[in-house]
This record gives C-alpha cells, sequence and structure tokens, in this order.
C-alpha cells in the first residue's frame, strides 16, 4: 500500500475527467463570481483540492494560497465545484448524444449552455431520449412520418394524409430488432399519427418554459388522507388531512411533513391546477386555431390536449415538486449541520468530577462516576463505581436513591451531575437538586445534558471496546457523563443522524445529509485539535488526511510503543504516510514531549521558521507557547 492510500481520493479529480481546460476556466469563474471571491483564489483552492488536500488543512496552512478563504467559504466552494463539475460532465454528455443523432442545433447547445441544474439539463435531453418502444417509435418505424408530416403542413384531412400508407406488420428498430405492430386498421394508425405529432411538438422547449413558469405560479398541492382508517394511526398528520395551499408558498417543513405522510401510507398528495389555459396556449403556438374548423383542426386540437395532459402536465408537476423537495431538503441539512456544529463545540466542563445520570422509571436510573481524565472511576475494591436507584414507580425507593446518590457525591467528591434529558429527566432533576440542597457539604451542580444517541453509543463496538467491563444498560450514563466534560470528544462516537439534530432526518437524502454531517465533524475536531496520546479512534478519524483504518493504526502502536514522544514520531505509525503526515501533523498534539511545538497548532513544516523567529526576537519558546497571534501567522 502507498503512503498516501490513507488519504482518501478526491472525488473532485474524478468527476472532473474529460473536461477542457477552458471548461475548467468557465467554472473556476463561475463560481468566483456567486461566491464573491477572486478567480484566483478559485484555482488556487482547486489545484490543491485536487492535489488531494483536505478543508481543514487549506484552511488553516495554505492561507497565503487561498488569500484567507475560511473554512466555511471552502466548504461553499468544495459543494459548488462538484456540482459544476457534475454539470459540465453531463452537458458534455448530453451534446455527444444529440450531435451523434444529428439532433443538436445551435439553440439547443446554447440552452444546455446556459443550463443552471441537473433537472434543466435532462429536461433539455427528455424529447430526444430513444424510447424504442414507444408509441411514436413503432409508428415512425412502420413508415407513418410521412402522413404526420403530411397533415402539419397541409390542410387536409387526417384520413386523406393516410392514402399513401402501406400498412407494416414487421418493423425493425436501429439496432436491427424486431419492434411488434399493428397499425392494421384506420383508427390505429390515426393514432400513430397523432402520436408522431405530439413527440416532435415536444421539442419545443421555449414553449415548456411558458408553460412551467404559467402552472407554478397558478398551481395548489392538495393533501388528504389516504383513507378513514389512516385518520388514528396517522394522527400526527391531521393537519394535512383536507389541506390546500399555493405551490409556490408552501413552506420547507410542511412539504416536507407532506411527504413523509405519503411515504407512511397515511396522505395523498397532487397538484391541483388548471388545464384550458396552457391547451390554448399550445394551440396558439402551433398555429392550430389558424385552421379553419376541420376534421384537421380537431385532430390537431386532440394533439394538443394529450400533449399537455399526458406528457407535459405530468412532468411538470413532477418537476415542480422535485424542485420543492430539493430546496426543502438542502433547507433541512443545513439545519442539521448547524445545529450539529453547535452541539459539537459546546463548551466543555473540563477536567472535572463528574456523576453521569441516565434517568428512567421501570429499569431504574443508571448511574456512573468519571474522573478528571473520563475514566470511569473505581472503588477500593477496585471494581467501577457504578450504581442503579429505583427511586420511581413502581418501585418508589426515593429514600434509598437518595442515600445512595448523597453517598456517591459525597465519597467521589463529585463536582458535576450530568443529567440525561430523556424519559423521567425532570424527576430525577428534581430529585437530585433536593440532595444537594439538604446537605450543604456537597459542592456538586446539576446540569440537563442531551442524551440522544447515547443508547446508540452503549451497544456499539466501540463502547463494547471502551467500556468492556460495563453492563450495556450502564454505559449510556458514563456517555452522558462524558458529553458534559467533553461534548466534542465523546459526540464523535455517535452517527450524526443518532444525535438527534433536527426534524425529517430520514425524509432527505441521506447521502448528502450524511456528507454534509461528516464534514461538520471533521471541521469541529480539527479545529480543536486532539492529543493524539489520548484520543479515541473515534475522533482520530476525523483528523484531515487520516482514516478509520489508520486511527485504529495510531492507537494500536500507541498501545504496544507507548505514548508518542513528539510529532515526528507518528511516521513510524504503519499506513500513516507523507501526505498524510502532511495533512493531519498539525491538528494531532503531543503535550509533555520533547518540542513544545508539538503541543501547538505549529505545523511541523514551519517548525523552522519558528526557531529563526526566536531567535531574531531573543524570545524563549516558552514564552511563545499561547501566543497564537505569533504561531499561527
Amino acid at each position: 500500500m502507498s503512503s498516501t492510500d490513507s488519504l482518501t481520493s478526491s472525488p473532485v479529480s474524478a468527476n472532473a475527467q474529460g473536461l477542457d481546460a477552458t471548461t475548467h476556466a468557465n467554472i473556476h469563474d463561475k463560481l468566483a463570481r456567486a461566491l464573491g471571491i477572486k478567480t484566483a483564489q478559485v484555482n488556487a483552492f482547486v489545484k490543491l483540492f485536487d492535489e488531494g488536500a483536505t478543508v481543514p488543512f487549506i484552511a488553516r496552512y495554505r492561507k497565503e494560497k487561498t488569500q484567507n478563504l475560511d473554512d466555511a467559504q471552502l466548504r461553499a466552494l468544495e459543494k459548488s465545484l462538484n456540482y459544476e463539475r457534475d454539470m459540465a460532465t453531463r452537458r458534455l454528455k448530453i451534446t455527444e448524444l444529440l450531435r451523434a443523432q444529428e439532433n443538436l442545433t445551435d439553440e439547443l447547445q446554447t440552452r444546455i449552455d446556459n443550463a443552471t441544474s441537473k433537472l434543466e439539463l435532462e429536461d433539455i435531453y427528455l424529447p430526444y431520449r430513444p424510447r424504442r418502444r414507444s408509441p411514436a417509435a413503432k409508428a415512425r418505424a412502420a413508415g407513418l412520418d410521412v402522413a404526420a408530416q403530411a397533415l402539419l403542413i397541409k390542410e387536409i384531412t387526417p384520413i386523406e394524409a393516410l392514402v399513401d400508407y402501406q400498412v407494416t406488420t414487421s418493423v425493425s428498430d436501429d439496432s436491427g430488432n424486431e419492434i411488434e405492430v399493428d397499425f392494421s386498421d384506420t383508427e390505429k394508425q390515426l393514432a400513430g399519427v397523432q402520436a408522431i405529432i405530439v413527440d416532435e411538438w415536444t421539442q419545443a422547449l421555449e414553449l415548456l418554459d411558458t408553460l412551467r413558469s404559467g402552472f407554478a405560479k397558478t398551481a395548489s398541492i392538495v393533501s388528504s388522507v389516504a383513507s378513514d382508517d389512516k385518520r388514528e394511526v396517522g394522527e400526527k398528520f391531521k393537519d394535512y388531512f383536507e389541506h390546500s395551499e399555493a405551490l409556490a408558498r408552501l413552506p420547507n417543513h410542511r412539504l416536507l411533513a407532506m411527504l413523509r405522510g405519503r411515504q407512511e401510507n397515511v396522505l395523498g398528495i397532487k397538484i391541483e391546477g388548471e388545464d384550458t389555459p396552457f391547451i390554448e396556449k399550445i394551440i396558439s403556438h402551433f398555429n392550430v386555431e389558424a385552421t379553419s374548423p376541420s376534421a384537421r383542426q380537431e385532430f390537431l386540437i386532440e394533439a394538443a390536449n394529450s400533449l399537455w395532459k399526458d406528457k407535459w402536465r405530468p412532468h411538470i408537476e413532477h418537476r415542480l415538486l422535485t424542485e420543492k423537495r430539493l430546496v426543502a431538503e438542502a433547507d433541512a441539512i443545513d439545519v442539521f449541520a448547524n445545529n450539529l456544529q453547535h452541539l459539537l463545540m459546546s463548551a466543555p466542563a473540563g477536567r472535572k468530577v463528574i456523576l453521569g445520570v441516565d434517568p428512567g422509571i421501570r429499569h431504574g436510573v443508571k448511574m456512573a462516576v468519571i474522573d478528571a481524565q473520563g475514566h470511569v472511576m473505581l472503588d477500593q475494591a477496585d471494581k467501577p463505581v457504578v450504581a442503579t436507584a429505583y427511586p420511581f414507580a413502581p418501585d418508589n425507593k426515593m429514600t434509598e436513591a437518595k442515600a445512595l446518590i448523597d453517598e456517591l457525591l459525597s465519597t467521589y467528591q463529585v463536582d458535576l451531575v450530568a443529567i440525561g434529558n430523556g424519559t423521567a429527566s425532570r424527576e430525577t432533576d428534581a430529585m437530585i437538586k433536593e440532595i444537594l440542597s439538604a446537605n450543604d457539604t456537597l459542592k456538586a451542580k446539576a446540569v440537563i445534558v442531551n442524551e440522544s444517541g447515547a443508547s446508540v453509543y452503549s451497544a456499539s463496538e466501540l463502547a463494547s471496546d471502551e467500556l468492556a467491563d460495563l453492563d450495556v444498560s450502564v454505559r449510556g450514563a458514563v456517555s452522558i457523563a462524558r458529553r458534559l466534560q467533553d461534548p466534542l470528544s465523546e459526540l464523535v462516537k455517535v452517527d450524526p443522524k443518532a444525535i438527534g439534530v433536527g426534524q425529517y432526518q430520514h425524509d432527505v437524502n441521506q447521502n448528502q445529509l450524511a456528507d454534509s454531517l461528516d464534514k461538520v465533524t471533521q471541521d469541529s475536531v480539527n479545529a480543536v485539535g486532539v492529543d493524539v496520546n489520548t484520543a479515541s479512534p473515534a475522533i482520530l478519524a476525523h483528523i484531515a488526511g487520516l482514516n478509520r483504518n489508520v486511527a485504529q493504526q495510531i492507537v494500536t502502536y500507541r498501545k504496544e510503543h507507548g505514548a508518542f514522544a513528539s510529532r515526528e514520531a507518528l511516521k513510524d505509525v504503519p499506513r500513516l504516510g507523507v501526505k498524510t503526515f502532511e495533512q493531519a501533523a498539525g491538528f494531532l498534539r503531543v503535550h509533555g514531549g520533547h518540542n513544545l511545538l508539538d503541543a501547538t497548532g505549529v505545523h511541523p513544516e514551519s517548525y523552522e521558521l519558528v526557531n529563526s523567529l526566536l531567535e531574531h526576537t531573543n524570545k524563549d519558546l516558552s514564552e511563545l507557547i499561547g501566543n497564537d497571534g505569533i504561531l499561527n501567522s
């Protein structure tokens, strides 16, 4: 395995393959305008990113190249770059397909170049997407295209258009495959002619744009209860049992609620809007009304109705709802990400002795005491200090519970009591506050802690490794205590989606949600840095340049060889190569080592510069430690 194997290969590089220099330059210019930064800054970021540099590393240690873009700007740039490269790749593919079909025109090329979303690109290509088994394709293969073109340009009746048609019973598609057709009677032949006309009209993309825009302004979204037997089981969706509102003004959260109701088979959703004004516009656009009333006009009006009702309206409804859903999901994911960041970056209580309390009723209140380093305390018999009390119904052993908790607080000189915010949280908080107020010698203070995901951690492989001697039911209390002591280090052990940082998290794109939350976690961990001699594999995996395998290798090496005496010693870890070291070293701290700089945010590549600064200023290194203005300059 190469020294760079631990670095995740850049998805951007893969997506960028096949794009020429001009396309790249256009993308960079577009991103610069959209984000309000210089093209030179975009160019610098892209070069570093495509070489495998991570966003935290670029934000912290390559500021001079990106002209001080911060991590938030870089994340926005990364996301937009990926999207625009995907768009450019798809543009190129669609252009090639249309050219091969000999359907590419200057107008189509302009529309492709100006498309602003993937949905819009697919709409452009949709009329030209091969559909060998469609009614129109079968009719063309059978030779009915001649009749269709004649009807479009001549004042003749549909029957007259068929005068020269030779009935075909066996045809082949472009690949030579047999297509089953049946145009043996006049009615079926006319249906085939109409299918061809409708298919040809679908290529009027400017008209489609106009109709979509008009429909979007007037359409309503309507939700209703799927059936009467769903009223009780779907009580939480009762606000949408008979609901209607303008689609254009539908708030994101209401759309997500409706979609969840539909997913759970409680609600039915449909888009309502007029048909007549849009059919009339189609008729006008193709000059159907200019024809004197006749069988031909009636036939073409029928085709216009089919185009709208069978083709365009269903497509427009789907696209509008999809666009609204994508916006709603993106907004929800942003909320999740912001909430997670605030939670991860909560101020730590620090090195305190903490009693973690996992409230419960039937199964009791689980408790564990951790020391200032986050380890579960041991009693005189070297057994973990954990306990379970049953103060609430059905046991109602309140007196015994208070005595037990008072003893724990007193014996282990507890500084803080971390109470999970789950079931019986309020009752437990009130009980502990009564204990504290009744005993003046106790110094502890009670704090309510978000316990979401603690049960997930308790049953995880990581918890089994860290707390092998503890029962699963008690591990949650340890996690709750650690969350107060050091929120970031503890919360990274839990899948962000299990922490409960927003609504509708199961209704949004799961890959996008996971990617967003992972990046927030990575940025938070790297903003703080970690002690490489105490960090768990869970938090090390989020350090720039590292992954789970390398993080585990670091911990394994540490167990076998003892604490790292320097950052340089990290190079001896298997699978941690030169490139990985470059990305990760600045975020890994070594306290009490040979070099004081190893405990700072100074990157090893800058040690020589710091030493020169010391010589120039005649200062001692200890005077600079903690002076971020000098060390990080």
